[in-house]
């Protein structure tokens, strides 16, 4: 098996929102992964949890998108670890709360914490940055997974040396 970083975005206003909010080109992260008899599949969180969606099922709304491979660490170790959140929610109050954080930050300079985000949910970023972390990527072990955004997680993987875009 063979996993991926993919980063793409879309031309909705939520999106395109987030983007601005970010200061980002992107604004979604998920894996590709492939699985011996089902080709590349597309590893995403929604609002039905952690879930495998065919690569040809994405094309519609994965627009722009950027994958990268990692050259020095098997990104697999990262997803065995993860196997127990398959079917975690996304955690859409979080992300609200979060974006309404960025503007605040953005716009009036004003840093705060986001304490609406539930434990018990993920955000892609977070999901896909802690894939990266247990699968021990060099300058990931000081991450908190659920303080990661899609750009964070996009800088990083862009400037790292062991990652190379495909």
């Amino acid at each position: 098996m063979e996993a991926l970083i993919a980063f793409s975005t879309s031309d909705k206003l939520y999106a395109k929102i987030l983007r601005k909010l970010m200061n980002s080109p992107i604004h979604h992260t998920f894996l590709f992964v492939n699985l011996d008899r089902l080709n590349w599949m597309a590893l995403e969180i929604d609002d039905r949890g952690i879930r495998f969606v065919p690569v040809s099922k994405i094309q519609g709304y994965a627009k722009h998108l950027k994958v990268y491979e990692c050259t020095s660490t098997d990104l697999v170790e990262g997803l065995v670890f993860m196997r127990n959140y398959i079917g975690k929610k996304y955690d859409y109050l979080g992300l609200i709360s979060g974006a309404f954080r960025l503007f605040l930050r953005k716009y009036f300079n004003y840093v705060s914490s986001n304490n609406e985000h539930n434990p018990n949910k993920m955000f892609c970023s977070e999901f896909v940055a802690s894939v990266i972390q247990y699968s021990e990527v060099e300058d990931s072990d000081h991450w908190i997974p659920s303080n990661m955004s899609p750009k964070d997680l996009y800088d990083f993987v862009r400037n790292h040396k062991d990652f190379k875009e495909m």
